[in-house]
C-alpha cells in the first residue's frame, strides 16, 4: 500500500456518507485526514492549516467548488482535486477551463483514488487530464444512450483538442433526464478511446450479423445497431485518394438517411434484411450510396431532394438480391449456372416488384433499381436498353456500382485504389458508362 505519512488531506463534502468513504479508503495510507462539509468551512481550514491536498466536491452550499478553486488559487499553492459526476460534465468542463488540474469521478474507486493522490504528489504541478492527439479517441454518438445500447467501455469527455477526461468507469446507463439536460447546455459528443471504440464496434458488427434472431432487444437498440453498423462501414469506406472534405458531407447526408429509415417499420425491416446478407454486401450498398451522393455533389447536383435520391438508389440498387443465395453472392455471374445467371439477370425486376409494395420511397427511386444494370452501349440487363433510354441517376450508380466492385472486393486482398480502379474502368468498361460523368469521378480522385 502507498503510504502518505505526513500528508494532511482536506476532504470538503457536504455528504457525510461520501466524506466517510474516501476518509476510509485512505485510512491505510498513513495520511491525516481533515473534513469539511461545506467550502466556507474549507477556506477556514486552509487559512489556519497547511493542507497539501484538497478533495473537493463541485456542488456544495454557502460556497461552491468553483469558489474554493478561486479562493485557493488567490491565496495558497494547495493542489485540488476535484470530486465530479456525470452529471456535473459541463461545470467540469467550465473548472478546467478556470486552471483546475485534477479530477476523480463519482463513485469513487478506492485504487483509483489513491493512484490520482500518489501523481499529485510526485508529479507537483503537473496535469491530471489527458494529454493526447485527439486521434486517439472517437467520438460517440449521443443516441446510444437514448436507445439503451450497452456501452461498456470508460467514457470520456474532450476538454480541449488535446485533453480528455474519464467521466464514467464502464458505461453504465446514464440517466436520460440527465444526458438531455447536459445537451441543453452545450454537450454534443461523448468519447471512447480508439481501442475500446474499435471494440465496441466489433461487437455491433456481431449484433449485426445475429440480428434476426436477437428477440429480446427493442426495436430502438436494433435500430441503434444498424445505424452504428453504418457507421462502421462508412468510416472504413473512406480512402485517402478521395476528397475528404466532398466524403464527410457526403457521409453526413447518408448517415441522415440511414436513421430517417429506421423511423420506419418497413424500412428498418428492409435494411435489417440486407445487412443480414453479410458484411461485403452491407458495405457494397453503402459504398455504392455514399460515392453516388458524393459524384453529386461534385457535379453540382446538390438539391436535397437529389441526393436523398441518390443516397436512397445507392442502398436499395440491389435489393432485388434480397432472396438471392448467400452463397453466390461471393461468387462471380462468370461462376453461376445458366438458371442462377438468368436469376441474377432479373434481380432489377424482382427489386421492383418488391419496393412497389413499399410507399415509403419516391416513384424514381423505382425506376433507378430497375435500370441500375442498363449499360451505355445497349449491352446491359434486363432491357438492353440503348443510352438515351437510361435515367441520368441510373446512369451514377451504374457507374459507382462498378467503381464499388473494384475498391471494395469480395476478397479483400484484390481491393484496388481508387485511382486504379478508374483507370480499369477507363481501360475495360468505357463503352459501358456515360463519358461525361468520368471527369467529375476524377475530381473525388485526390491522385497527388
Amino acid at each position: 500500500m502507498l503510504r502518505f505519512k505526513s500528508k494532511k488531506i482536506l476532504i470538503v463534502d457536504d455528504d457525510e456518507d461520501i466524506r466517510a468513504l474516501v476518509k476510509r479508503h485512505l485510512s491505510e495510507t498513513n495520511c491525516m485526514t481533515i473534513e469539511a462539509s461545506d467550502g466556507v468551512e474549507a477556506i477556514d481550514v486552509i487559512d489556519t492549516h497547511k493542507v497539501d491536498l484538497v478533495l473537493c466536491d463541485l456542488k456544495m452550499p454557502k460556497m461552491s467548488g468553483f469558489e474554493v478553486l478561486n479562493t485557493i488559487k488567490e491565496n495558497h499553492k494547495t493542489p485540488i482535486l476535484l470530486m465530479t459526476s456525470f452529471d456535473n460534465l459541463m461545470e467540469t468542463k467550465q473548472a478546467h477551463d478556470q486552471g483546475l488540474k485534477y479530477f476523480l469521478h463519482k463513485p469513487i474507486d478506492k485504487d483509483e483514488l489513491i493512484k490520482k493522490i500518489q501523481q499529485i504528489f510526485e508529479r507537483g504541478d503537473v496535469e491530471d487530464v489527458h494529454h493526447v492527439i485527439s486521434d486517439d479517441y472517437r467520438q460517440l454518438n449521443m443516441d446510444h444512450f437514448y436507445s439503451g445500447v450497452e456501452i461498456g467501455f470508460p467514457i470520456f469527455i474532450k476538454l480541449s483538442e488535446s485533453k480528455f477526461i474519464k467521466i464514467s468507469h464502464d458505461g453504465r446507463q446514464v440517466d436520460l433526464e440527465q444526458l438531455k439536460s447536459l445537451e441543453r447546455k452545450g454537450l454534443k459528443s461523448l468519447y471512447l478511446t480508439k481501442d475500446d471504440y474499435e471494440s465496441f464496434h466489433r461487437s455491433i458488427e456481431k449484433q449485426v450479423a445475429n440480428i434476426q434472431n436477437l428477440d429480446s432487444v427493442t426495436p430502438d437498440k436494433k435500430e441503434m445497431i444498424l445505424i452504428d453498423a453504418g457507421d462502421i462501414i462508412l468510416g472504413k469506406i473512406y480512402h485517402s485518394q478521395i476528397d475528404q472534405e466532398t466524403f464527410n458531407e457526403a457521409k453526413v447526408f447518408v448517415d441522415s438517411i440511414i436513421t430517417n429509415l429506421a423511423e420506419s417499420k418497413n424500412a428498418l425491416n428492409l435494411l435489417k434484411e440486407l445487412a443480414l446478407h453479410g458484411d461485403y454486401y452491407y458495405a457494397h450498398i453503402l459504398a455504392v450510396s455514399i460515392y453516388s451522393v458524393q459524384l453529386a455533389i461534385k457535379m453540382d447536383w446538390n438539391t436535397p431532394t437529389t441526393l436523398n435520391l441518390l443516397g436512397l438508389a445507392g442502398i436499395f440498387h440491389d435489393v432485388g438480391l434480397k432472396d438471392f443465395p448467400k452463397e453466390l453472392q461471393h461468387k462471380s455471374p462468370s461462376e453461376y449456372t445458366e438458371e442462377q445467371l438468368k436469376t441474377y439477370r432479373d434481380h432489377p425486376i424482382h427489386g421492383t416488384e418488391l419496393m412497389n409494395n413499399y410507399h415509403e420511397f419516391p416513384p424514381n427511386l423505382i425506376q433507378i433499381i430497375l435500370q441500375h444494370h442498363e449499360s451505355c452501349d445497349g449491352t446491359g440487363f434486363p432491357f438492353k436498353l440503348g443510352k438515351m433510354q437510361i435515367s441520368p441517376s441510373a446512369k451514377i450508380i451504374y457507374l459507382i456500382d462498378l467503381f464499388c466492385h473494384y475498391i471494395l472486393n469480395k476478397n479483400p486482398e484484390d481491393n484496388l485504389s481508387p485511382m486504379d480502379a478508374l483507370v480499369e474502368i477507363e481501360t475495360k468498361h468505357l463503352n459501358e458508362v456515360d463519358p461525361k460523368y468520368l471527369p467529375f469521378l476524377k475530381k473525388l480522385i485526390n491522385s497527388q
